[in-house]
């Protein structure tokens, strides 16, 4: 299943906080803040301004769409070697721990 947070990260948006896996226009607009600075202590300024999320809840969607069938038309090995990519293994790590 494609999450919010892996479109996000596909759309290249960055400095993001996301509550939850929203499924509406209006959740994704609730949860989504993007972070345009941090404050004297160091602390993250967030903001809910949708003219600054850099995204919108229609491209969302379509990137949303076009990975989960990309996911779909995937072989089991290759939905495994991305699942071991997210993890944070790195190409010749995967290769050693299943071969190729």
């Amino acid at each position: 299943m494609v999450k919010i947070s892996d479109v996000l990260i596909e759309l290249k948006i960055q400095n993001w906080t996301l509550d939850g896996e929203p499924k509406t226009e209006a959740e994704f607009k609730k949860s989504f803040r993007k972070v345009t600075g941090e404050d004297s202590n160091g602390s993250a300024i967030l903001t809910d301004d949708e003219s600054k999320f850099g995204v919108t809840w229609s491209q969302i969607k379509t990137k949303k769409t076009e990975l989960e069938t990309a996911e779909k038309n995937m072989s089991d090995k290759d939905k495994g070697k991305q699942k071991l990519k997210s993890l944070g293994l790195t190409d010749d790590e995967i290769t050693a721990l299943i071969g190729e």
